[in-house]
């Protein structure tokens, strides 16, 4: 059985290097055939630096898409342009976002997107979450809320080109959960917003932490 190695939310920003080598130590004693990391690795300006030290320390695939920490005090396109850019120079960095599906085995596929929210599920209009994203991510920084949501929207590039080109059974691998999935544990009052208007906890948060996956069907 083929072993992979599954991270997320690494945030290695807050922690020095000897710990960070520990960690890789710790990756490399599990004899894992790849890696998966599903985003918040860093901020933008130390990103590029800790994914070739993945790279150069466990020497195997590493497959990975990116979270909103990822992008903080950066730009979305710049970053993702960087990230490309160190892909040329590490052939076994993934970067999934910018690489469709990916065939596993002839029935096994894995798709990656960043996108982490996506204004069309919860109640984006009347949450009051208010999140960092908006003040230290430069295409969300500036906006007022009703702006910022062609700019989230856009994020799902990859649902429908994916249906079309996955293989007949397929992993989805994202920053944040499937909307349908995304269920806050132990929130079971509702919220109410400064104008009255009452919504759940979940699409308080689910228009924040969530998007849309491919609907790709499996072989019985």
């Amino acid at each position: 059985m083929t072993r992979v190695v599954w991270l997320t939310d690494l945030h290695l920003n807050f922690v020095g290097l000897e710990r960070v080598e520990q960690f890789l130590d710790e990756i490399i004693a599990t004899e894992s055939a790849s890696v998966l990391i599903g985003g918040d690795v860093g901020e933008a300006e130390t990103l590029a630096t800790y994914l070739a030290q993945f790279d150069s320390r466990l020497k195997r695939p590493i497959y990975f898409v990116l979270g909103n920490h990822d992008f903080y005090k950066g730009s979305i396109p710049v970053v993702r342009e960087a990230i490309r850019q160190l892909c040329r120079e590490h052939p076994d960095l993934h970067y999934l976002t910018q690489l469709g599906v990916i065939e596993l085995t002839p029935r096994v596929g894995l798709i990656g997107h960043d996108g982490w929210a996506d204004a069309r599920y919860g109640d984006y209009e009347n949450s009051d979450v208010i999140l960092t994203d908006y003040a230290l991510i430069a295409e969300l920084a500036g906006h007022f809320q009703l702006d910022r949501r062609p700019t989230l929207e856009r994020r799902l590039i990859f649902t429908k080109s994916c249906q079309k080109r996955s293989p007949a059974s397929s992993t989805s691998f994202s920053s944040r959960m499937c909307h349908r999935c995304a269920k806050p544990a132990g929130m079971q009052a509702d919220f109410q917003t400064t104008t009255g208007h009452r919504i759940s906890p979940a699409k308080q948060w689910v228009t924040r932490f969530s998007t849309s996956c491919a609907n790709i069907p499996n072989e019985s």
